[in-house]
């Protein structure tokens, strides 16, 4: 079996800006030229069906789901009035424009940790923020994440490591308690970082993880300080729930079946199963058996590694790196022995 992959985001697109047109409140029909995309869609799907052989499949996979959005939750304008972020005394960092330019030029974090290490240029991006580290406990360290500026591990860490779970428990409850400029409870869960990240680089993700009520939808991507905890977001009526949907139809697939319970990362060992190969054990995610008409047994391969590409150093030539460095010492962000 040839496994082909085709990502379709046109309806991802739409949700985001026209979900209020496609699912309107008062119970009327979606808009017509709206609804003729997915109609396009479904012609496609039964082109992508009419031509599989017999024992081919066809799973349709989506990452995520969509829901109704109500505004934009800034995360750091709440620690702020809890006192568990502080601002900096001057309005902005004297470095902020100079990031901004940085980032004009196409240099980002990302080049910048060549030149000066990785703690470096995150010292460097923490600098040019709002923000008051030295005295900021907590922050929102990605979408719908909090992370504790803990000591030894933050770059500019100010929480003691004894007083780690203590504050957790405090925001979490906070939380918690948070309802929307309705009165309404705004999440449906808040959980410990550990309750839901595993692996290698966990240490990496965020302290708190929340998750909003899908009928009290709000967004929380960006760490930006604002005016209001709650503002609105009237370019963008759909956001995304974490419920998404998995058809799948064909040879190997058993008709009939009820709903499954999985997970995304149960697709991929489901996948090679079906294409008779066998599943890294390093895979997180498990085969759907229940969906399955086969009954033969899963094999699990221990030899993985073989598998891992070889890490490839991008560099900069010599030029470059002495070219960048000395831009950044002019701007007095490093010095001569640097």
């Amino acid at each position: 079996m040839i496994v082909q992959r085709k990502i379709i985001v046109g309806m991802d697109r739409l949700q985001h800006l026209h979900w209020d047109r496609l699912v309107p409140d008062d119970g009327a029909p979606p808009d017509a030229l709206l609804a003729s995309y997915y109609n396009r869609v479904d012609e496609h799907i039964a082109h992508l069906t009419a031509a599989l052989a017999p024992d081919d499949t066809l799973l349709i996979v989506s990452d995520h789901g969509f829901v109704r959005h109500h505004g934009q939750f800034n995360a750091n304008e709440w620690l702020l009035r809890h006192g568990w972020l502080q601002k900096r005394e001057a309005r902005r960092s004297p470095l902020y424009p100079v990031k901004k330019l940085l980032n004009a030029c196409g240099i980002t974090r990302s080049h910048l940790r060549r030149v000066l290490g990785d703690r470096g240029a995150k010292q460097l991006q923490l600098m040019a923020a709002h923000v008051d580290w030295a005295r900021s406990q907590a922050y929102l360290s990605g979408p719908f994440g909090i992370r504790i500026n803990l000591q030894g591990r933050e770059t500019r860490g100010c929480v003691e490591p004894k007083r780690f779970e203590t504050l957790r428990a405090e925001i979490m409850h906070a939380l918690g308690e948070l309802s929307d400029p309705d009165g309404q409870p705004l999440l449906g869960h808040v959980r410990k970082g550990e309750e839901c990240y595993l692996g290698e680089a966990s240490g990496g993700a965020a302290d708190i993880v929340f998750t909003f009520r899908d009928d009290r939808n709000h967004s929380s991507y960006v760490g930006n300080l604002a005016a209001d905890i709650f503002t609105a977001t009237p370019q963008k009526s759909g956001d995304h729930r974490v419920d998404g949907i998995l058809v799948a139809w064909g040879g190997g697939i058993a008709p009939g079946q009820e709903e499954p319970t999985f997970r995304i990362w149960d697709v991929l060992p489901t996948i090679m199963h079906l294409n008779r190969r066998a599943v890294p054990e390093i895979c997180d995610g498990r085969v759907l058996e229940e969906i399955l008409s086969d009954s033969e047994p899963i094999e699990f391969d221990s030899h993985w590694r073989r598998f891992l590409p070889e890490k490839r150093q991008l560099r900069y030539e010599l030029d470059q790196k002495a070219e960048i460095a000395a831009r950044l010492r002019a701007l007095g962000y490093l010095g001569d022995d640097e």
